[in-house]
């Protein structure tokens, strides 16, 4: 048995523009938020595989799952996945071989960009994301929640467990307008998948007070736990394990 305190997102995507450049449409905006629910989904399902054809080694991120499956984990119906499969393939997010049980493959590589998404922290009994079912899966700042909390995670280093963003970082991340930022925000704390956030003023270098230079400390949930590495309970771990997964627990309860 493996514990998966974290899972592994592509995220060279997001810094790439294509979080803001494609996902910022008002005509597609259920489109848009189940997309993002299953490519969160797909990121938690997924394990690192390796991928040889005899003339190069290449490792890649890659989840199998059904239909059913994600209909269950994103809270959507078969024709909003189907629709956000097809939107994560026309841009080149994911990609998919297979008929019934299909197999994606996430990005291009396990190792060019990515962040650590938190799995122990928001999925339960491997099945279940409960703050997907919070979406109504229709409404904007749904959808800028989904982009801000996809920022927030792919923004983080692993030397601390919070990240300070300005607001103009955020909007040009993600193509959320400045005003509607505070709303998307308040969402990911109402559902859990920001645990806190603090006012910290204004950038240093901040001369009119505008509001693109607003800067806030986040912390999302299982925040305490994305500084470790995973480990393997057979490997001989299992000590280790343990108290990482307490000391995770007690510091997300706080």
């Amino acid at each position: 048995m493996t514990l998966m305190l974290w899972s592994k997102m592509p995220s060279k995507w997001i810094s790439e523009g294509k979080l803001r450049e494609y996902f910022s449409s008002g005509r597609e905006v259920s489109d848009d938020i189940a997309a993002l629910k299953v490519f969160i989904a797909l990121c938690l399902l997924a394990k690192q595989v390796n991928r040889s054809d005899g003339r190069s080694c290449n490792d890649v991120i890659e989840a199998k799952a059904t239909y059913d499956q994600l209909t269950e984990m994103c809270s959507l119906s078969r024709s909003l996945v189907s629709r956000g499969l097809k939107k994560l393939r026309s841009i080149g997010i994911v990609s998919a071989t297979g008929v019934r049980s299909k197999t994606y493959t996430i990005g291009n590589s396990a190792y060019s960009g990515w962040c650590k998404l938190p799995k122990r922290a928001i999925v339960r009994n491997e099945e279940r994301i409960p703050s997907m079912s919070a979406f109504h899966n229709r409404y904007a700042h749904e959808r800028n929640a989904l982009k801000c909390f996809l920022y927030i995670i792919s923004s983080r280093n692993n030397s601390q467990t919070y990240i300070d963003l300005s607001r103009g970082a955020i909007a040009k991340g993600t193509g959320v307008a400045l005003d509607e930022i505070d709303g998307a925000i308040g969402f990911l704390r109402s559902i859990s998948l920001i645990s806190k956030v603090e006012d910290k003023g204004y950038l240093v270098r901040s001369t009119h007070r505008e509001q693109a230079e607003r800067l806030h400390r986040y912390w999302v949930v299982g925040s305490s736990s994305l500084n470790y590495k995973t480990y393997s309970v057979e490997s001989g771990d299992a000590e280790f394990v343990r108290h990482a997964e307490l000391y995770a627990s007690i510091n997300d309860q706080h």
